[in-house]
């Protein structure tokens, strides 16, 4: 139960804890989908889970830290295991030069300066929306797996994140702590849609990664699962299997950790045995019908002669049938005028 309480002039709510790992958010997760194109987050993404050297740059730096947040939400349960600075002030831009993964922001005066001092770094420019590397050289970061990519992208398109267009239609609120309230209300909603769709797509990325979990001797079947990705996403994956994230995620998993990524897999899981189950219950009916028509030579009730045309001879009946409907197909037109 959510809970409640005022430090005027402000309202403070805190969630509900729904599971022991649900964490408690206080961000408003949009800000990311209004900065990037879906391109660029998922770019930014797939470099979180391939565990790269990625830096954040802003003219506000109170941008960094909430962006940099949003993605640590994104990629959920899914865990960031390496340092993570979200404003590096100009005396420790030395930090870049770690050989380690990280996750650091600065300044975006201090763009050029960072871009020339490491090689191999992924630069996110917070305010073009845009992700490049530094010195020019491109850093192997594969794209993250085609049907996962396009479920993201096209649930994404329904997504309203703009307020202002989604109360335009409402009469005005002349009451401030309910326009607040309302406005609590909206952002609520649509952090819950977003943590959905960004889990979804955890969850296309591994949802099957069970099935090669073997519990007994506790490992991974990597070869075999490897086997089972499209080609086109297999660099994603020969990364991804590499990474400290990957690996503690694994763990969960043979721990049996009960989380919001399985209830979504056995939710997707359902959904697939029901649409597999489908097409065998249409030919069942099918044949169903097949034979009800087949017995139609031999059926005598008048009620289904009633509903038949008057002028429409069924191929295969006999000649003496033919005759009857002949008859009454001529005593119809008699009475009738025609």
């Amino acid at each position: 139960m959510a809970q409640m309480f005022t430090l005027r002039p402000l309202t403070i709510v805190l969630p509900s804890k729904k599971d022991q790992n649900h964490p408690v958010i206080d961000l408003d997760l949009h800000l990311p989908f209004l900065c990037f194109k879906s391109r660029e987050l998922l770019q930014i993404i797939a470099s979180i889970l391939t565990e790269q050297r990625m830096v954040l740059f802003s003219s506000d730096l109170s941008k960094l830290t909430l962006i940099a947040e949003c993605f640590m939400l994104y990629i959920r349960p899914l865990r960031w295991q390496h340092p993570l600075v979200p404003v590096l002030s100009q005396q420790m831009l030395d930090f870049v030069m770690a050989p380690t993964a990280f996750l650091m922001g600065c300044h975006i005066s201090h763009y050029e300066e960072v871009a020339m001092e490491a090689d191999d770094l992924i630069l996110i420019n917070i305010d073009e929306g845009t992700v490049s590397c530094s010195r020019g050289h491109c850093v192997d970061v594969p794209d993250t797996p085609k049907a996962a990519t396009q479920s993201f992208k096209s649930r994404r398109k329904g997504l309203q994140l703009h307020y202002d267009l989604e109360v335009v239609h409402q009469s005005i609120c002349g009451d401030l702590n309910e326009f607040r309230m309302q406005r609590r209300g909206w952002q609520h909603r649509l952090n819950l849609e977003i943590q959905n769709i960004t889990l979804e797509l955890i969850v296309n990325m591994f949802r099957d990664v069970s099935d090669y979990l073997s519990y007994e001797h506790r490992v991974f079947n990597t070869d075999e699962f490897l086997k089972t990705r499209e080609p086109e996403d297999q660099p994603f994956y020969k990364k991804v299997l590499e990474t400290h994230i990957f690996h503690s995620f694994l763990t969960e998993r043979l721990n049996g950790k009960m989380d919001t990524f399985i209830r979504m897999e056995g939710s997707i899981r359902k959904d697939d045995q029901n649409r597999w189950r489908r097409p065998s219950k249409e030919k069942d009916l099918t044949k169903h019908l097949s034979t009800s028509v087949a017995n139609l030579d031999n059926e005598k009730s008048p009620r289904v002669l009633r509903q038949m045309s008057p002028t429409k001879i069924i191929p295969g009946m006999c000649k003496r049938t033919a005759v009857v409907l002949f008859i009454c197909t001529a005593q119809f037109c008699n009475r009738n005028g025609i």
